[in-house]
């Protein structure tokens, strides 16, 4: 037992002085130059490691902060009055000031028409509905990314989007005049590749409207997709 214990830090001596004698004729650029080579690209796997483990910790692919986006939208409108068929066409844009928070400025157009019960009524009695119908407007938000998701579409291909919610206000222009007015939207927002987006989602569109009866608070539900684009450089 006593040899035993004896040869043991004899070993381990030996050992560690092999060890420092083999690295002594490497040169400190070569052992740099070999760490540098085994650093990965940022989400990159290595060699060997299965593709589904690292679309499971993958970072954000595509960077939002400090991002301009530009898109151009049609809407249409669920909940106009009985009378109308009203839809929008939008030009939106956005600053992404972090990956979650944004803000967003939007004008919209709105293109109006008779409804079947409308053009019934015209033909029937000759009269032209009397409507207080919307016909452009402009809002600010904030916009908030409540959480980074992925959609898987084959075993290589991922498609990446964010699930998002927006509060602000702006103006309404009708026909009896200029109101101000409410907006709240959600939807996903798409991101392809590095500068393509695509949206889809609801908006809520609140003002007042004249009627027969007086003023009343109208309620729009307009569904909207969204194509853009995104400039700018993202920041970590």
């Amino acid at each position: 037992m006593k040899k035993s214990i004896q040869i043991a830090p004899l070993f381990i001596a030996l050992l560690t002085a092999w060890t420092v004698s083999a690295n002594e004729g490497v040169p400190q650029e070569g052992l740099d130059a070999q760490l540098e080579a085994l650093r990965m690209p940022a989400n990159q796997a290595p060699l060997g490691v299965n593709q589904d483990k690292l679309f499971s910790i993958q970072d954000r692919y595509t960077p939002l902060k400090n991002r301009h986006e530009f898109s151009l939208s049609g809407a249409n409108n669920f909940t106009p009055d009985s009378l109308i068929v009203s839809r929008q066409m939008a030009l939106t844009y956005r600053y992404h000031l972090t990956h979650r928070w944004g803000l967003a400025l939007q004008g919209a157009k709105s293109f109006n028409a008779l409804s079947d019960a409308g053009s019934s009524l015209l033909k029937r009695e000759s009269l032209l509905p009397k409507v207080d119908y919307l016909k452009a407007s402009a809002d600010l938000s904030a916009e908030y990314h409540v959480f980074y998701g992925k959609f898987r579409l084959s075993s290589d291909q991922v498609l990446y989007f964010d699930q998002y919610f927006a509060l602000g206000g702006g103006v309404a222009s009708l026909e009896s005049g200029t109101h101000l007015a409410g907006v709240a939207d959600v939807g996903l927002a798409f991101w392809l590749g590095q500068t393509m987006t695509f949206r889809f989602g609801f908006r809520n569109h609140l003002y007042s409207e004249v009627r027969a009866s007086g003023s009343a608070l109208s309620y729009n539900l307009l569904g909207h997709i969204d194509i853009g684009v995104l400039l700018g450089g993202g920041g970590s």
